[in-house]
């Protein structure tokens, strides 16, 4: 067998804080069926899934808790100083005197500096903790899956690029011998620009056009009125609240491709009638803007229980999309916020019901098919990177037709003959859905 890791098991900087105790009783049952002469076997392991749940390893995820909490604490301290300087800023933009607000600007950057340091800090501290950890209780899922690899011809990988977890793989016909990993050097530097504009179509329109252009840039997140408010009365960012719709556009370079590629930008957000254009000036003004959009599903929280859709479509029919989905929402009478990743078309249509309300809550559910359904009509599909999963199986249909599904089954069964994989998912069940 050979296992790639490192030498102190560190697979990401976060997600394992404690591994794997599930891969005992599949490493035995996928060394029964080799030893069996049965087909192949392939196995993936979740290690978010199969978190260790030993008093042991409670005991340590409670006791690092408890270890970084103060620095914790200090950290949410420095971002509250960040915020109330930059709303200082944004309230006095008439009344300050310049020396003033250079001075506000050049302490809200000491201040954001500090937090990057000190967050990096206790990143390092967390991550050099949890290796800790992983050597000593990690290393007895490495050992059981080390030695039914080797009595059994297993080979064993582990993926880290796997979203929101790292994952293992095993298999009993895989062979491995080498990883290639591509190095990409870090940009010279990041500016994000916020884009307000009078109408939903002008703003998912100048999102075609700058795709269309050729242009990539690293960030293209829209919001439209409901989030904007929400977000704002949340976050305290200084979004422009007379607005209908908002893209926070970033790139990254170096300064001259920076100017460059914003220049471009610009010019295209003017032929659809921007608004409002606000670009970040310094590090603490884009922690600003960032703020809002990364506290949009917590804020939105705090105002109503949601439903978050992930449908997708070809960003040339973005602006349709955006009102079909007003439309179906209103038609079962209820509220929609829209915050999503514009650049890929993959939407994040967050349906507000309340979910005491079981009228509501089957009401939410059928406006969310609903909308899935209007992106498949539209050229795109079901999910763009949540996945299928149980909440859009029996949708999977409106997609795919039989026989396409047939193939994808024929496909899962060749890793998966007996179907312990995610049972009961992805594939329409039709009247065994009940």
């Amino acid at each position: 067998m050979r296992l790639h890791r490192s030498s102190r098991y560190r697979w990401t900087a976060v997600a394992t804080l404690l591994l794997l105790s599930g891969a005992t009783a599949w490493a035995q049952g996928a060394a029964g069926a080799a030893a069996a002469g049965a087909p192949a076997k392939f196995a993936v392991i979740n290690v978010k899934q199969a978190i260790v749940t030993t008093a042991e390893g409670k005991l340590a995820s409670a006791t690092l808790q408890s270890q970084f909490a103060p620095k914790q604490t200090e950290l949410e301290s420095l971002n509250k100083q960040i915020s109330e300087l930059q709303n200082r800023l944004n309230n006095g933009a008439r009344t300050l005197s310049d020396d003033e607000k250079t001075r506000l600007q050049r302490q809200g950057d000491l201040l954001t500096h500090e937090f990057q340091r000190k967050q990096d800090d206790l990143n390092e501290e967390v991550t050099a903790a949890q290796s800790d950890i992983v050597d000593s209780i990690g290393r007895k899922m490495i050992d059981v899956l080390d030695r039914y690899s080797r009595e059994n011809g297993f080979a064993v990988v582990l993926d880290s690029s796997a979203q929101g977890s790292p994952v293992v793989y095993a298999s009993n016909q895989l062979d491995i011998t080498e990883a290639i990993v591509r190095l990409i050097p870090l940009p010279e530097g990041a500016r994000p620009v916020l884009f307000g504009f009078d109408s939903v179509e002008d703003a998912s329109q100048c999102v075609a056009a700058i795709i269309g252009a050729g242009i990539v840039p690293v960030a293209m997140e829209y919001m439209d009125k409901p989030a904007i408010h929400i977000c704002e009365n949340f976050a305290h960012a200084g979004y422009p609240l007379d607005v209908e719709a908002m893209l926070i556009i970033e790139v990254e370079g170096s300064d001259a491709e920076i100017g460059a590629m914003l220049a471009r930008i610009g010019a295209i957000a003017k032929a659809h009638n921007v608004r409002t254009v606000r670009e970040s000036m310094s590090a603490m003004e884009s922690a600003q803007i960032w703020k809002g959009r990364k506290s949009a599903f917590g804020a939105t929280g705090r105002v109503a229980d949601y439903i978050c859709m992930d449908g997708t479509v070809p960003t040339g029919r973005l602006p349709e999309a955006l009102q079909r989905t007003g439309e179906i929402c209103a038609s079962f009478g209820l509220r929609v916020a829209n915050v999503f990743h514009a650049g890929d078309g993959n939407m994040h249509p967050l349906i507000l019901y309340n979910v005491n309300d079981d009228e509501e809550r089957v009401k939410a559910e059928e406006a969310g098919a609903a909308v899935l359904e209007m992106c498949v009509e539209l050229g795109g599909c079901l999910t763009g990177e949540h996945g299928v999963g149980i909440e859009k199986r029996e949708l999977m249909g409106r997609q795919f037709n039989d026989v396409e599904l047939a193939q994808q089954k024929r496909v899962r069964a060749a890793f998966d003959p007996e179907g312990r994989l995610n049972p009961a998912k992805v594939f329409p069940l039709g009247e065994r859905a009940a």
